[in-house]
Order: structure tokens, then sequence, then C-alpha cells
């Protein structure tokens, strides 16, 4: 029987990969499209090895992509940098749309074919479903968006020098469109590949030392899923370029099973900025809620003492780098990263002589009780225009599932911290 995965499988076995024949690609309820086996894989076995001329790393890209020498040559001209992320943009863009002279596509093309045409991380979805995120993880896609429309910006004002100084277009016009989805590409399915050799590069206009010089593609491998602790059953390693990626099973992997292995241990927030996907709530003790000092500062308005002093000490010292920075409380599953009144007295130690221990201590948790009763209700609110504008969401399902997910573990750090928070209300009185 004919499947899109079948379909999908078949493209990327026309890449000269070394695959091993037990596995395939399978639809799975939680993470979608991975891979699976089909024989049982025995622990120590290599599932993937991917050679260096398969490896899409920066320096790959400046050694066989023509056009980069072009390109770093006219940022250095025109004063602009440009690094690694850059290269592996032009590297899509270019290569995913390129014939050669003899009429036969580049020799990714099973690759190119197997890409998704959308994607759910938050800054490739049109600004109205950037709506469904609170306001918490918003401000990071935002922060996210606007590097995008700067390095678009800057790659289309080097391309057009190239074509002033070459009268032709030796590289394509880029839309925000693809530029996005290229982008979305290589952020969803970049892994390390650490290459001292790239470190050594002398090329005008080309930026070395930013975190993305490690990074690099992998056809066949990137379609491996993430997995928590307990479920990851593949590791990979590349020790550099020059010896290619090796996966290979940790463990005995069953008929039907899912290979996984580990993204890094970050929280939802993050896993959904860079991935488009989150995990379910209490799943991930990584991810935490934010309260940030200007949070704490505006509650001043809803006649807290502690908000009162606040924003007195606040405008006193707005010039130093902690008030004007989003310094922040993380509340995690388990609570606080810790505890109120010392994260407060870390910022602000002026706050000590103002009030006694146990009277700023009270008002604290009180402030704590307010933003997770606020949290809740900004979930809530977004839960309800889901349900009026998105309940029959057919553009981007998959986004619009994850973003619900990702309130939903929200909601329950919330919550949690305030029956934590009731506990310790009752504990008092019972001592008293």
């Amino acid at each position: 029987m004919v499947t899109q995965n079948s379909i999908v499988e078949k493209k990327l076995r026309t890449l000269q990969i070394d695959v091993d024949q037990s596995i395939n690609l399978e639809d799975f309820p939680k993470t979608g499209r991975g891979v699976q086996a089909v024989e049982r894989v025995q622990k120590g076995k290599n599932i993937f090895h991917i050679t260096s001329d398969w490896l899409i790393t920066p320096r790959f890209v400046v050694e066989n992509l023509k056009e980069a020498k072009y390109f770093c040559e006219a940022a250095g001209r025109i004063g602009r940098a440009v690094d690694a992320f850059d290269l592996l943009i032009l590297w899509i863009v270019t290569e995913s749309t390129r014939e050669t002279y003899f009429g036969r596509k580049t020799r990714f093309a099973g690759y190119f074919e197997t890409l998704p045409i959308k994607y759910s991380v938050p800054y490739f979805v049109p600004e109205k479903y950037r709506r469904l995120l609170t306001n918490q993880v918003r401000t990071d896609v935002e922060k996210e968006l606007n590097k995008l429309y700067d390095r678009h910006e800057t790659f289309e004002i080097i391309r057009k020098e190239i074509r002033s100084t070459y009268h032709q277009e030796i590289i394509s016009e880029c839309s925000w469109v693809k530029f996005r989805w290229a982008a979305a590409t290589i952020k969803t399915r970049q892994i390390y590949i650490f290459d001292e050799k790239y470190e050594e590069l002398k090329i005008d206009g080309l930026q070395i030392g930013t975190p993305f010089d490690s990074s690099g593609l992998a056809p066949w491998f990137d379609m491996l899923n993430h997995g928590d602790v307990a479920h990851v059953n593949c590791k990979f390693y590349c020790t550099s370029p020059a010896d290619g990626l090796v996966c290979e099973a940790l463990r005995d992997i069953l008929p039907g099973e899912q290979l996984l292995i580990s993204y890094d241990e970050r929280s939802d927030d993050q896993m959904l900025v860079d991935y488009g996907f989150s995990l379910g709530p209490g799943e991930n003790q990584r991810t935490f809620l934010e309260i940030t000092l200007r949070e704490i500062v505006e509650l001043g308005t809803l006649e807290l003492h502690l908000g009162r002093y606040l924003e007195e000490i606040f405008e006193k010292f707005a010039h130093c780098e902690v008030a004007n920075s989003d310094y922040c409380l993380k509340i995690t599953q388990k609570g606080p990263s810790y505890d109120v009144l010392p994260f407060l007295v870390s910022i602000l130690p002026q706050i000590c002589p103002l009030r006694n221990k146990n009277e700023l201590d009270r008002e604290a948790h009180k402030v704590l009780e307010l933003m997770m009763m606020r949290r809740i209700a900004e979930i809530e609110k977004i839960d309800e225009l889901e349900l009026q504008e998105f309940m029959n969401e057919k553009k981007y399902p998959c986004a619009v599932g994850s973003f619900r997910t990702l309130r939903q573990s929200h909601k329950f750090i919330a919550e949690q911290e305030l029956e934590r928070l009731d506990n310790l209300k009752t504990a008092v009185i019972n001592e008293s």
C-alpha cells in the first residue's frame, strides 16, 4: 500500500546515505511523522551513518556553493556581516530551486521534496495565530521575528549589491515567505556539528564565533523525534564533519517502536519556539512561568504594600541594570526556583529596612498568588478565543494544537503553585 510516509521514505532513500533497512517512517499520535523499527534493532547497532558529503555545515556551504563566495564578499564591501545561519539559509533558498545545466535537480532533491511546506513554530504562522500564545511566549517570539526580519533585510541588500556589481542575478530574489521557510527548516532540524576548520576560515564579510558556527543539517537523521530521558533509545555523535554522523541504538528496539533521541534539556517554551511542539502538562520539569520585576511593580496599583514600596524603589533605582532588565522569578512544577523573599531581597536589598521580615514575606506570597491567578485568567481568555475563532482550523492545525498544549502546561504550573501556597497558609494557621 502506497502511503505518504512510503513516498517520503522512497525519496529519502534516493540519497546516497547509509541507512539501515530495519527502519521506516510512520505517524505517531503525539509526535507525528517519525522513524520506527520494522524489525528488532539490537543495542549498539548503527542506524544511520551520514558521511561528510551529506552533512550540510557552514563550511560545506562555503566550499560547495559558488554563490557563497559572492555573498560574503558583497557583505564585506558594504560593511555588513553574515554568519553561519545566513550561509545555511543561502544554501536552502539556492539549492531548493536549483537545476543543473543538464536539466537535473540538485543531488539533494530527494531531501527538499520531503521537507514540510508549513511549520508549527510560532514565527512561521500568520500573526493572528500568535494571539493563541501567552504573553510570556509571545515576547520571545517577537524577538525571534525581529531578528529574522533584520536577517532578511540584510540578505536582500547583499543580493542587490551582487546584482549591481556583476549585472546579473547570481542569487535569486528571496521573498520573506521563502526566507522564513528556510529559517524554520534550519531551526527545527539543525544539529550540533563542531567544525574546528570552519573557525579557521578567513573570509571578508563572514562573522566567525557565533552560536550558529556548529549548526548543520543531516538528511534522514532529522526525521528522528524527541523523547524524554525515560524514552530515548538512540544516541548520535559527530566528532567532526570528516568523520560523519553516526546514530546507534542505546538498547534493543522492538518492532513498531519509535526511535527517539534527545533534543537537549530545555523548557516547553523553548521547545515550541525552536521546534514547534511542547510536551504535555506535567511532563517537562524544566517548563516554568515567569514573574518579572516589572509585573511585581504593577501590583502597586492594587494597593499592596509590597507593590507600593517596590514602585518607589524601582523609580529610585531606574538607572540600575537590574531595574531595567526583565529579571524574573521562575515558577516550576516544584514551586519557585528559589523562595520569593530571597528573590526580592537579592534584587533590591534596599527593601529590607522598609518592613519587617514577616510582613514582607506574607505580602510577597500574596503577590505570587495574584500572579498565578492572573496567568490562569489570561490562559482561560485565550482558550475562549480559540473556541470562538479557531475551532475548525485547517490551515495550521498543528500550530494551534501545540500552542494549546503549552498553555495547558502553564496553567498546570499555576494551579500547582496556588495549591502549594494554600498549603502554606494552612500550615501557618495550624501552627498558630
